[in-house]
């Protein structure tokens, strides 16, 4: 915002944006955190007609505001991974690994109930 308030002669403009944007973000994460329980994990999955995704908190799916911006984490176990590379194509066998407390759920065609079957095991394919 800053770069773009500067390149269009905004700077002020900006600067309020962003001060604004501070402000919304602060309130937001703590309306959030009064609901959800400290430790609790958050995983953003993407379910497609044939793959399923993982997504870390810089590509999209809204991981910069769910990870940055309210400070929410994803499962222990692969935060590492996630902050590395960003996204991981899952198999049905590893959804159990990624799957955190809360799941943020992107699709065009299923839904979270066509999820809770692959996690069960109950549908070993999409």
């Amino acid at each position: 915002m800053t770069f773009f308030g500067k390149l269009l002669g905004k700077e002020q403009e900006a600067k309020d944006w962003l001060a604004d944007y501070e402000k919304r973000i602060a309130a937001a994460k703590e309306r959030v955190h009064k609901v959800i329980p400290e430790g609790k994990s958050f995983s953003i999955i993407e379910l497609t007609d044939k793959q399923m995704f993982v997504y870390g908190d810089n590509f999209g799916r809204g991981g910069q505001a769910v990870y940055q911006a309210l400070g929410l984490k994803p499962p222990a176990a692969i935060g590492k991974t996630l902050q590395e590379k960003q996204w991981l194509e899952l198999s049905s066998e590893l959804l159990s690994q990624y799957a955190g407390d809360y799941i943020i759920l992107t699709s065009n065609s299923h839904t979270l109930e066509d999820l809770k079957k692959i996690r069960s095991g109950r549908r070993s394919t999409l």
